[in-house]
Formats: structure tokens, sequence, C-alpha cells
């Protein structure tokens, strides 16, 4: 659960402080989450990222260096876990094939099935938790 405490605050000072608590909250849910997730299904890629990061990208969910190190964005635990674990299953395949080609796409699917499912609901709702998060 979340508890924000406020000790006294108003207005914008009290807008701050709980859009920081959420945020944090937010950040730390997305961690937990995608670890496990990377758990899940690094091992049936054979693949070893070298660092997992969570950031406040605008324009990615996530993205995979050429060292190995994933960035997933916080807002990610705001979306079904399925979606969370297509990005994640995505980001690991990048450590296999550093494209979207064919071949990538054959080994998102050889570990979900429906990512195509998955991939649309974040192409359709991903924008709007964004939108709604930029107040």
């Amino acid at each position: 659960g979340l508890e924000i405490w406020v000790d006294g605050q108003t207005g914008p000072a009290l807008k701050d402080a709980a859009w920081r608590a959420l945020r944090e909250w937010y950040f730390e849910l997305t961690e937990k989450s995608a670890k496990a997730a990377v758990h899940k299904y690094a091992k049936a890629l054979a693949v070893k990222p070298q660092r997992l990061k969570i950031g406040d990208q605008s324009k990615r969910w996530a993205s995979c260096s050429k060292s190995g190190d994933i960035r997933f964005n916080w807002r990610l635990s705001m979306m079904p876990i399925s979606v969370l674990e297509y990005v994640v299953v995505h980001e690991l395949c990048h450590l296999k094939t550093h494209d979207h080609s064919p071949r990538f796409w054959r080994v998102v699917k050889s570990l979900l099935p429906d990512y195509e499912k998955r991939r649309d609901w974040l192409r359709r709702c991903g924008a709007e938790i964004v939108s709604i998060l930029e107040d």
C-alpha cells in the first residue's frame, strides 16, 4: 500500500509532496515488477542484462544499450502486468538481436505468442497514461 504524509502542507506544496511520493512509489513498483519479469524470461533466452535502471523517459517505454543495460520507464507499473512483461521481453530480445528484424519478432513470439495483442494495448493506451500524468 501507499501512505502519503503531508505534515500540514497545503496548496502547491501539498501537490508537489504528494506527486513526489506517488512517483517514488511507482519507481519502486516498476523496479520490482521489471526485475521479476527479467528473472522470469532471461533464462529462457539465455541472456543476462548488465544493469536494470528505472527512468523517466518521455518518449520510450524502455531501451537497451549495446553494453546490456536496460532502462525501463517508471510508468510501466501503471499498465497491466502482461504489457509490462511484453516490454521486458522486447528489451531482453534486443540482447540477442539488436534490431527489429523478422528474426527478432520470431524470438519475441517464441516467449509471448500473444505479443501483438500486448503491443497493441501499449500503442492504444500507453499515450493516455502519460497524458494523465503530465498535469
